[in-house]
Parts: C-alpha cells; structure tokens; sequence
C-alpha cells in the first residue's frame, strides 16, 4: 500500500522488514511480521526508514483458513482467485527447514573431507622430514660422538613431533573417511526430497 506524504519529495508504503515464526511444542504457531516505511523519491530513489513499531501478529490456530496469494513482485493477486492454507504454508516452511538444515550439514561434511584431503597431503611430507631430520641427527652423533647428549635431545624432540603428525593424519583421515560416508548417504535424500 501506498500514500503520497508530499508532492515534491515523494511517496511512503509499508513493507514487512522482518518475520519472526514462532513454533512451540505446546501451543499454537505464531506468526509476526514487523513492518518498516519506505519513502520513494521523486528519482524513483528508496530509502528505508527502520521498524516502524507497527506489526502484524497472529495465532495458526485454524489449518484450513485460506488466503489469497500475493505476488511479492507486483503486490497483486495471482490471477485473482489463487489461495494458499495455512497448512500449506506450515508444509512449505518445514520443507525449507529441512532442505536448508541438510543443506548446510553437506556444507560441513564437505569442509571436513577438503580438510582431511589437505592434512593427507602435507602430514606425509612432514613426517618424512621428520624422519629426515632424525637421520641426521643419528649421522651426527656418529661422526662426533661430543654431540651425542645434544643430539639424542633433539631426536627424542622429533620423535614426540613425528608422534604427533601421525596422530593428527590418522584423526584427520578418520574423520574425512566418516564425513564421506555420511554425505554419500544425505546426498540421495536432498536429490530425491528437495530437487
């Protein structure tokens, strides 16, 4: 809806800015939208003026009542006689809750397996320098045994290292190895359900 508030600065109409659905396990759903004024220049310029304290609340109570379905574009009618239900919209917004919680569960599943893929190809270069590392160390304690209390520190230093790398790959192959059978069976249900 819209009304002129001046001839020479322009137009207001009100819009919903932000919608709050409130879903408890006793009780009805509740729906509020809160609105904002947006005044539009002469330019064809908008501007936003925040919330404007008005808002539009109600209780889901009857499943059946109908509406009639606006075009979000325009504000007109759908060919004039389209309806939606409450029902309907209750399906509509579980559905979008599902698709986007495993939407987002694919999202971190395929950060977790990126991640081990990374881990899988820098901790094997890093163990063999390690084990690089170690070998000189041995070669030197061999050609100056003055060393070899300095050495055998180091040694056993590289050792807890290497122990460590290798943890870290193990625990990072297990976790892309999990992370790819569990997207392997989501993907099916988000084709299947959500395509």
């Amino acid at each position: 809806m819209t009304k002129l508030i001046n001839q020479r600065t322009g137009s207001l109409y009100t819009r919903a800015t932000s919608i709050v659905i409130q879903n408890p396990l006793d009780g009805a759903p509740e729906i509020r939208f809160n609105e904002e004024d947006v005044v539009v220049e002469t330019d064809g310029a908008q501007k936003a003026t925040g919330f404007s304290g008005e808002f539009v609340h109600a209780e889901m109570t009857d499943p059946q009542e109908s509406f009639v379905l606006i075009n979000p574009l325009t504000g007109e009618a759908i060919d004039g006689t389209t309806t939606g239900s409450v029902t309907e919209l209750q399906v509509l917004m579980t559905s979008f809750y599902y698709y986007l919680k495993e939407k987002q569960k694919v999202a971190e599943l395929t950060a977790v397996i990126e991640d081990a893929a990374a881990k899988a190809t820098y901790y094997p270069s890093r163990i063999e320098n390690i084990n690089t590392d170690i070998a000189n160390a041995e070669a030197v304690k061999t050609s100056d045994p003055s060393r070899t209390d300095e050495m055998d520190a180091v040694i056993a230093q590289l050792e807890l290292d290497r122990e460590s790398a290798e943890n870290q790959l193990a625990e990072s192959t297990a976790a892309g190895s999990t992370a790819e059978s569990d997207l392997a069976a989501l993907l099916p249900t988000l084709e299947n359900d959500f395509s």
